[in-house]
């Protein structure tokens, strides 16, 4: 970012309340379309398999969100 002098400016609703209803619009179009995907891990095991997630995530194993399957 440095060398390229870029500027990365972080963004929330609150600056612009009248985006909120184009981002909703679009960001659910690109959900259904499957252009923007969240990376995820599902986790078999129940309530007895989160600590063990936890601590997997929190050490980096999981690329995005830890899902634990409880039934």
């Amino acid at each position: 970012m440095i060398l390229r002098d870029i500027t990365l400016r972080g963004f929330t609703m609150p600056y612009e309340p009248e985006a909120f209803e184009t981002w909703n619009a679009h960001c659910s179009q690109w959900l259904r379309d499957d252009k923007l995907v969240f990376p995820h891990t599902v986790i078999d095991g129940g309530l007895a398999a989160v600590p063990r997630a936890l601590v997997d995530q929190l050490n980096g194993r999981f690329r995005g969100t830890a899902l634990v399957k409880l039934s």
